[in-house]
């Protein structure tokens, strides 16, 4: 069969050439621009090098680390996948601070493969903290605590190093008085009533006692000192106590002659304490409401107060001094007790007065925190029917709280007798006592508002 070729007519000719230039039959073109989410592998806050991810919509080029703008850190190495879908920039926090590092890409800063810029900024941050705290060094006060050096900076009868050996040794033939057997080392406490830290390794041959602490070394012989019981194991002993002197010699003391028996001492070490925060009262005691007209007034900013002619009086090495405070623009008493002081007198003996038509003894207080062992107070009322005491009552708050203001509105007919009656016609003094198990141990006591009341 003979063939002919096919011929279009020119209608057909001009419509085919109108679908081929619109499109018809062809690849749609990409016009979407792509975008990238900043992600890192951190989940908490950074304490050192953070990796940030950036991952793209679909791949793209012209991404480089001059398109990452860092505040809080440093760039580091900087790498980009091969199939251009990702990238990763190791960023380093800055240095001993904390803050926020922020990493930010800008808009036209990628493209895709068919020319289309980024159009959408994008931003990742990451907490850090890369402040170190370095590990605190103990503060030996003494130089020779591990007898490394012999007995050089000891001193005393039962100083000894036996050759070849670091560490004291004394034998105690005969048992007497505990100081009659010392081993001392004389440095500075310039201060009363600051916290010191005793540790020390000690052991003997046979379950024994040793004295151990801190003292003047020289008359009176003021000390703070604790007993402890030594076995045939090496223990260690870390002892808190509060100077109750000041002197530039002053000493530690190793006491051993109350019992027989080897003691062998070794790694003393002498610190100041800094455990334990005294902080006292923020806030002014509450404000009395007795009426003026009802009330005698030993002590307070709201009322007139008698003539008190001695604050914490000496009345030997068991009672306290009292000083004046002020807090929140308000006037307050404090009671520093140390060591074996347990009280502190208040006198008002020239101006004392009938209590018989008052009801209550009122008082606010504040002990610093963490109680003593044993904590109590009482309140003693001294009656001087003549110039010294005849009889007195007594009130004693077995629990008392510390750590705030507290107040004690007590009935004065549940006082109780201390001394021969339970008058009270003429109250002369107050005596505030403060004990505890431990006397070695400091009780800070602050007072306000002390009054009798109708």
């Amino acid at each position: 069969m003979r063939s002919f070729p096919i011929q279009l007519s020119a209608c057909a000719i001009a419509a085919a050439a109108l679908l081929s230039a619109c499109g018809g039959g062809g690849t749609t073109a990409d016009t979407t621009p792509p975008t990238v989410t900043i992600t890192d592998n951190v989940s908490a806050t950074a304490t050192g090098d953070v990796t940030f991810t950036f991952t793209f919509s679909e791949a793209v080029s012209g991404f480089a680390t001059s398109d990452v703008t860092v505040t809080g850190g440093t760039k580091g190495t900087f790498t980009m996948a091969s199939d251009g879908k990702s990238a990763t920039l190791v960023v380093s926090p800055t240095a001993n601070a904390t803050g926020t590092i922020d990493v930010n890409v800008a808009a036209s800063t990628f493209s895709d493969g068919s020319g289309n810029a980024n159009t959408a900024a994008a931003t990742g941050s990451q907490a850090f903290n890369t402040q170190t705290t370095p590990t605190p060094t103990p503060s030996n006060l003494i130089t020779n605590g591990s007898f490394d050096n012999g007995t050089t900076g000891w001193s005393g009868n039962a100083a000894y190093v036996r050759p070849g050996e670091t560490f004291n040794f004394a034998d105690v033939a005969t048992a007497g008085n505990a100081y009659d057997v010392n081993l001392s080392y004389v440095l500075p406490i310039p201060t009363s009533g600051v916290r010191y830290k005793l540790t020390f390794k000690a052991s003997s041959n046979r379950p024994r006692t040793l004295v151990a602490g801190i003292g003047l070394n020289q008359a009176p012989w003021d000390n703070a000192t604790q007993t402890v019981n030594l076995t045939t194991t090496e223990q260690t002993f870390v002892l808190n106590l509060t100077s109750n002197f000041a002197s530039q010699t002053s000493r530690i003391i190793f006491d051993m002659g109350a019992d027989t028996g080897h003691v062998v001492i070794d790694d003393v070490m002498l610190e100041i304490d800094t455990s334990v925060v005294v902080a006292g009262p923020t806030a002014a005691a509450p404000a009395p409401t007795a009426t003026a007209a009802n009330v005698v007034s030993v002590f307070s900013d709201a009322y007139t107060n008698i003539a008190v002619s001695e604050w914490g009086p000496d009345w030997g090495p068991s009672s306290a001094r009292i000083s004046d405070g002020v807090v929140a623009g308000n006037n307050f008493k404090s009671i520093n007790m140390n060591a074996v002081q347990v009280f502190a007198g208040i006198n008002f003996a020239g101006a004392k007065f009938n209590a018989d038509t008052y009801t209550t003894f009122n008082m606010n207080y504040w002990i610093d925190t963490p109680l003593s062992t044993g904590q109590v107070i009482s309140i003693k009322l001294s009656n001087h029917d003549g110039a010294a005491e005849t009889s007195a009552i007594e009130h004693v708050v077995s629990n008392p709280i510390g750590g705030s203001w507290q107040t004690l509105s007590v009935p004065l007919s549940s006082f109780t007798q201390a001394l021969a009656s339970l008058s009270r016609n003429n109250i002369a003094q107050l005596i505030i006592t403060a004990a505890r198990a431990d006397t070695n141990q400091p009780v800070k006591i602050y007072i306000d508002n002390v009054y009798f009341s109708k």
